[in-house]
């Protein structure tokens, strides 16, 4: 292995566009891109809509299946096509987290908050009694939310209650519920104002300096990335064609 956190080397992601007669044709959203990501780095991926940033995202995590190329995880090859090497995906659910572009779609309407951010928590378990198990779950919920700099109300009310930067910071809480090592941003703050996107972006870097999180860092908007990127990934066309320092 060659010590990075994440490498991805050669991916590639078809998707079929049909054809006439039978035959078939291919759209190439992502077309051999490679990078390299150490732990504890954020690596900025920046580019136009529809260039290939959450297509790579959403393969990295296996939402979509690769088409070619290879992901190597902390040592663990998620998946290699030419070799026809896939690592089971259910342990790696949990250290590789997702947040959204539309905090709003994201979130369950009927759910409140401290529900939202404790689902993933009942998923994984604890290790407490079950006499302890529903005042160990709040205090968890309390602590994540105060994590995104939300107190203890937030818990109880709804997400159409919560302005778009609360309700992101309510997506970040729910990925971190899970103690992730490695977050992948498709556009975190798009959707946000100018002074509410810097109030995330700080957040964001306190987060990496308190957990040590490596982040892949999606954005069209590259003054926002370079305000938390260690390196800057330009793509065009499904392609990678400038990397920044």
């Amino acid at each position: 292995m060659d010590g990075h956190f994440v490498t991805v080397e050669h991916l590639r992601q078809y998707f079929p566009m049909g054809g006439f007669w039978g035959g078939r044709t291919y759209g190439r959203a992502v077309e051999d891109v490679s990078f390299h990501i150490d732990k504890g780095e954020a690596l900025g991926l920046v580019g136009d809509s529809g260039c290939g940033k959450t297509t790579t995202a959403r393969t990295l995590l296996r939402l979509y299946e690769p088409t070619g190329g290879r992901f190597v995880f902390d040592g663990t090859v998620i998946f290699d096509v030419d070799k026809k090497q896939y690592a089971d995906m259910r342990p790696y659910r949990r250290r590789m987290q997702l947040i959204f572009q539309d905090p709003y779609a994201s979130l369950n309407p009927r759910m409140k908050v401290g529900d939202i951010v404790g689902e993933a928590i009942d998923i994984h378990g604890f290790p407490s009694s079950v006499h302890s198990r529903k005042q160990e779950r709040w205090e968890r919920i309390v602590r994540l939310l105060t994590m995104v700099k939300l107190d203890e109300s937030y818990a109880n009310r709804y997400p159409h209650e919560l302005s778009g930067g609360q309700r992101q910071r309510v997506g970040i809480a729910r990925a971190l519920s899970v103690q992730p090592d490695f977050l992948i941003c498709d556009e975190p703050v798009s959707a946000l104002d100018m002074s509410v996107q810097a109030q995330i972006l700080e957040l964001f870097l306190e987060l990496q300096e308190k957990f040590g999180l490596t982040y892949l860092f999606i954005s069209h908007d590259l003054s926002a990335v370079r305000q938390i990127a260690d390196r800057v990934a330009v793509m065009r066309e499904g392609r990678i064609v400038d990397m920044q320092e």
